[in-house]
């Protein structure tokens, strides 16, 4: 059975019986299905300060500086606004403030260079402007200069229709395809993909996945140097702490129940964002640094289609 709150649960029932999935299909999806703050782009232009939006220019507190890397400033993506969030979030997270996230242009898709601010007082902000192009990072325009747009937080069901663990017998039809994108359509609350940005929380790959990832270099790393801290051997560090841990994968297993992806983040061209040939952002967090309010700990990995 699922553990969704009742009203998910009706709207993922709903969204079953509507897309006429086998019982056993059913069984299968409630146990993965769980729930998520979708991120709904909804409005061009420059918000009022302090809303909930992705691209334009980001509303800092009055003391925080444009954060920047190694290379430069780095490229303002989106901010949060928690106060707009009716439901709790999971893990203690905070209920008030600003969520904020920057990232730089990096090839390094398993160690992306980023930066995820929270803030707790969302009165004192200001429209902050970027710095000149010369103190961006070289590749600023990739995926700078974003068509800013609202964002509208939807709470809604998350199931991994597209990469599920195990075979679905919907998969043996003919319309398959058209039935699993009208289900994901209505999940998400919205049959245009372009209109959803990301989501906050929602579903975690187990098994060979980005938390399988950063579990085995925070292992790894926790061994040697801080993950905070890696370099540009980060595929090799990954590969050998695979192998490292292939007979002892119960401590994997362990660490990966410490990492959620507190934040995904999509291509969107609607808003002009191409995150290399069409990727997404997996932000992750430990549990233990959510309820500390430690977001600097937070660590970013690029998939690409």
């Amino acid at each position: 059975m699922t553990s969704l709150p009742n009203h998910l649960a009706h709207h993922l029932e709903s969204a079953l019986e509507r897309c006429k999935f086998t019982e056993a299909d059913r069984k299968a999806i409630r146990r993965e299905a769980t729930e998520c703050w979708y991120l709904h782009v909804i409005q061009k232009g420059e918000q009022a300060l302090g809303r909930s939006k992705m691209g334009g220019l980001p509303d800092l507190p009055n003391d925080t500086p444009w954060p920047r890397g190694q290379c430069g400033a780095l490229s303002f993506i989106m901010q949060i606004r928690l106060d707009d969030i009716d439901v709790a979030l999971p893990f203690g997270m905070p209920r008030q403030g600003m969520l904020y996230f920057f990232v730089g242009d990096d090839e390094l898709a398993k160690n992306v260079e980023h930066k995820l601010i929270w803030t707790a007082d969302s009165s004192k902000l200001q429209r902050t402007m970027q710095p000149p192009l010369a103190e961006m990072s070289p590749d600023y325009v990739r995926s700078g200069e974003l068509i800013p747009h609202s964002i509208e937080i939807i709470y809604g069901v998350d199931v991994p229709i597209w990469g599920f663990p195990g075979k679905l017998e919907i998969d043996s039809k003919d319309d398959a395809v058209e039935l699993m994108t009208q289900f994901e359509a209505q999940l998400r609350g919205t049959s245009e993909r372009e209109v959803v940005a990301g989501k906050l929380f929602g579903f975690q790959p187990g098994e060979h996945s980005i938390r399988e990832e950063i579990a085995l270099l925070s292992l790894d790393s926790s061994e040697s140097a801080p993950l905070a801290e890696l370099g540009h051997d980060v595929w090799d560090r990954l590969s050998k702490a695979r192998e490292k841990y292939s007979i002892s994968y119960h401590q994997v297993q362990e660490a990966m129940s410490q990492w959620c992806q507190i934040l995904w983040i999509d291509s969107n061209f609607r808003v002009g964002f191409n995150i290399w040939d069409a990727g997404s952002y997996s932000v992750m967090i430990g549990q233990d640094d959510i309820a500390s309010r430690d977001f600097d700990k937070s660590h970013t990995m690029l998939e690409t289609c």
